[in-house]
């Protein structure tokens, strides 16, 4: 079998947050890029591949937890002062919309 590489960085890491930010898992990060690989013409050729582990290693050089590896770091101790600075902004958003801006704006990610 023939070894494959990574996408380039400057390539994968956009497009990783913003599936990252869309609410994905890891396994439709790494199916995404994947098919998003084989429809890039500029990458024809150039066996780039993209597995689980490797969502994994690109998302901890980004920065983007999942909620046990944020619960881990002790990240999610400064959820409620984030959300009271948030609440004064959006009086009437509910808990769902608030998990959603916290993934978005925050890149925090926890469970609703």
């Amino acid at each position: 079998m023939v070894g494959t590489t990574l996408p380039p960085e400057e390539w994968l890491d956009p497009e990783a947050i913003k599936l990252w930010e869309a609410g994905k898992t890891d396994v439709a990060l790494s199916k995404i890029i994947v098919e998003m690989i084989a429809a890039n013409p500029e990458f024809v050729g150039k066996n780039h591949s993209m597995s689980e582990s490797g969502i994994k290693r690109a998302r901890k050089r980004l920065g983007l937890q999942g909620p046990c590896q944020a619960r881990a770091s002790g990240a999610h101790d400064s959820i409620p002062d984030l959300i009271r600075g948030l609440r004064p902004a959006y009086p009437t958003m509910g808990a769902r919309d608030m998990v959603v801006l916290l993934r978005q704006e925050h890149h925090i990610k926890i469970s609703e």
